[in-house]
């Protein structure tokens, strides 16, 4: 990671740690690469954060607003099934936009689990 970020601790979180990326503004990406035929988003969804979109190869799938009234962790925040065989890019863009709901725009990633 790098950027404004928090590497933060929760019991229910994998290996116990998560991380709490504090971004305001739009294209913050965070990227991985994988050879697989799934993925599997885990996040922290909070108050304070924002809406993210996700993208397969550069091709977006969607948002994902992590806002809940209150911390939850270890949630699967997006997943796609099915891919084609071999090498893809999995990213979690910001989008710095939020929830009417919510107190801030931050993300979070607590892990991204691959199907090879």
């Amino acid at each position: 990671p790098h950027g404004d970020y928090q590497l933060l601790r929760h019991k229910k979180a994998t290996q116990g740690i998560y991380y709490k990326y504090l971004v305001g503004v739009a294209g913050y990406d965070i990227s991985a690469c994988f050879t697989g035929t799934s993925v599997d988003y885990r996040c922290v969804t909070g108050p304070d954060l924002g809406i993210v979109e996700i993208l397969i190869d550069g091709d977006s799938q969607g948002t994902v607003d992590l806002y809940s009234p209150s911390l939850r962790v270890n949630v699967s925040g997006f997943s796609k099934h099915n891919l084609r065989k071999g090498f893809h890019t999995f990213t979690v863009r910001s989008t710095g936009a939020k929830n009417a709901k919510s107190t801030g725009t931050a993300k979070t990633l607590n892990t991204i689990d691959f199907e090879f």
